[in-house]
């Protein structure tokens, strides 16, 4: 959906880059699975690392590490993909069509965030995975609420597997530069200690 991909018509997938995938319908991959492994097993260590009390600290590290471990795994794969020389598995047009279906999705998303009129948010930084979304004025009940809003119609925006989540509301927040920000953190609208 959305960019220059076209859908699914004859068991083919365009992607923005022009590249030319089967769909899972007419041959399912080996390296879909594989990362559809992966990063399902991932959000299931970071559910039980939510889940953990706050007192079995070692316990809290292994999940943590696991989740890591599980993510450095799903972005070689890429690295392995865009390395045509000293890759193990080169494919040039995999690797582009990874950046490219990403700033695709990433670019309809701050659309619909700029243009819906009821939000009044405006996002103001973007990356693979991640949205901040500026809304002046609003309590913290408001924010969680209009980020899960945001979150929903992202994700109904988007193909199966591409979810959007929303994860937590800062206030305040500095978001320095790129992956650098800091904040009081608050995972539900009524948690009253960030």
């Amino acid at each position: 959906r959305g960019g220059g991909g076209g859908g699914g018509g004859g068991g083919v997938y365009c992607a923005p880059n022009g590249a030319v995938f089967a769909t899972p319908s007419a041959r399912p991959g080996v390296l879909p699975r594989l990362l559809t492994e992966i990063l399902d097993t991932r959000v299931m260590v970071k559910a039980a690392l939510k889940r953990a009390p706050a007192s079995a600290k070692a316990r809290k590290r292994a999940l943590n590490a696991r989740q890591i471990g599980l993510k450095l795994i799903a972005n070689v794969t890429y690295g392995y993909a865009a390395a045509g020389f000293s890759g193990r598995m080169p494919m040039a047009e995999l690797a582009d069509a990874i950046v490219q279906c990403g700033r695709d999705t990433l670019e309809r998303a701050i659309a619909l965030v700029r243009d819906h009129p009821r939000w009044r948010a405006k996002v103001v930084y973007g990356d693979t995975d991640s949205l901040f979304v500026h809304m002046p004025g609003r309590t913290l009940a408001e924010a969680h609420a209009i980020g899960a809003e945001i979150a929903a119609a992202v994700t109904a925006d988007n193909p199966d597997p591409v979810c959007l989540k929303l994860e937590k509301v800062y206030s305040p927040c500095i978001l320095q530069t790129k992956k650098r920000y800091v904040g009081f953190a608050y995972e539900t609208p009524d948690a009253r200690v960030p």
